[in-house]
């Protein structure tokens, strides 16, 4: 492969990357990305070359590297759950091929999104947008409509022959609650019936949100959550927090199939 000296730049990118948690959650385990680790170098072609993408998405992470087109890091977005206005997407390549990772083709997702320093370039894995595979489970309870928007991030594992998201993959909420204008994410409780080190409220791939209800100024939720071999009917309560926004907890996990 011939490549012009000049076009290639030699790049060690600090990024906020695997931070390993343990979580147990009825037998399901993961990690969530949140503390920084730097990236081996590698040989790519800048400025990266960027796709048009008007969105919006959501920023989580403890601490996310805002960089530069020199992916050389100028800044740090703080403020977990942050909504922000998506410009553009590119995947980190080399002459069309993508970098090998431990044998395995891999591409890294970058952002373009505005902030108040202006433009800047982020880690496609800690911004999370609606997912198309999931339609949104909107609900008009009198004057009230309630939407929850199943969120994605922008990580891919890619091999020859398919494109799958990693089986770490996290799906948390995108609540509007249109009665006091609240758009944002919903806080996870914690308690003796679900914990989780994952700090908000997810609907995973296999969920289904069967029932919304309002109780005394809460939200009531049916949901229904299986995996290969379980299928469990679970109630959560969704409480407005002067703090948070909203929070839920699960109150109440009957298993229906083993």
């Amino acid at each position: 492969m011939n490549l012009s000296r000049r076009n290639l730049i030699l790049i060690t990118v600090a990024l906020v990357t695997t931070h390993l948690y343990s979580c147990q959650n009825k037998g399901k385990s993961y990690t969530v990305n949140t503390q920084p680790e730097r990236v081996q170098h590698t040989l790519a072609t800048l400025p990266l070359d960027f796709q048009s993408l008007e969105t919006e998405g959501i920023a989580i992470g403890d601490s996310i590297v805002l960089l530069n087109d020199s992916l050389m890091a100028i800044d740090t977005l703080i403020n977990e759950g942050k909504i922000v206005q998506i410009t553009g997407i590119s995947e980190l390549s080399i002459n069309g091929e993508a970098i090998q990772t431990s044998g395995t083709e891999s591409t890294q997702v970058y952002l373009r999104i505005k902030t108040s320093l202006g433009d800047a370039i982020v880690d496609g894995k800690q911004i999370y947008s609606p997912s198309s595979s999931f339609a949104p489970k909107e609900m008009q309870i009198g004057n009230t409509k309630l939407s929850f928007v199943r969120l994605k991030n922008y990580e891919l594992d890619t091999t020859k022959n398919s494109t799958t998201t990693s089986s770490q993959s996290h799906y948390p909420i995108l609540f509007i609650n249109s009665d006091d204008g609240y758009k944002g994410l919903i806080t996870q409780t914690n308690n003796s019936l679900f914990e989780s080190d994952f700090p908000f409220f997810e609907v995973l791939e296999n969920d289904q949100i069967r029932e919304v209800n309002l109780d005394n100024g809460n939200i009531l939720l049916l949901m229904e959550r299986k995996d290969k071999n379980n299928l469990a009917s679970l109630r959560i309560k969704i409480l407005k927090d002067a703090i948070v926004g909203y929070r839920a907890e699960i109150i109440d996990i009957e298993n229906i199939k083993k």
